[in-house]
């Protein structure tokens, strides 16, 4: 039931967002509801997409994402064109991969092998 409860809270965000912008209401009640419509959304929607590799895979990049964007948005602000916002995400996302695929995931095995290593001089 947890799914199918994220899957329509999931639906549910994604037409209030599309609906953001002509809503007859306050503003600041506006963003309210969506605030608490997305709390209220997290676990169920976590339950829904849990298992799907994709999202994992892209829930592995985010934190390389927070720490690379400035690099990749400066770097992309040297560019005078109007490509430059587009620039500036691709280099985000390339930045990002190669944090996690030369950096995090040699660490991570390099790692698991030396504690894998010591279990086996301890026994």
């Amino acid at each position: 039931w947890m799914r199918r409860l994220g899957g329509v809270l999931l639906v549910a965000n994604c037409i209030a967002i599309l609906l953001l912008a002509s809503t007859p209401f306050d503003p600041d009640v506006t963003r309210f509801g969506l605030l608490m419509l997305v709390a209220v959304s997290v676990g169920p929607v976590f339950a829904l997409t849990k298992d799907i590799k994709f999202d994992r895979r892209l829930g592995d990049l985010s934190y390389p994402i927070y720490v690379s964007h400035l690099l990749a948005i400066v770097i992309a602000g040297t560019v005078t064109s109007e490509y430059a916002p587009l620039l500036g995400f691709v280099l985000t996302l390339v930045l990002s991969a190669v944090l996690v695929f030369v950096v995090e995931r040699p660490l991570d095995r390099y790692r698991h092998r030396r504690v894998v290593r010591k279990a086996k001089s301890d026994t």
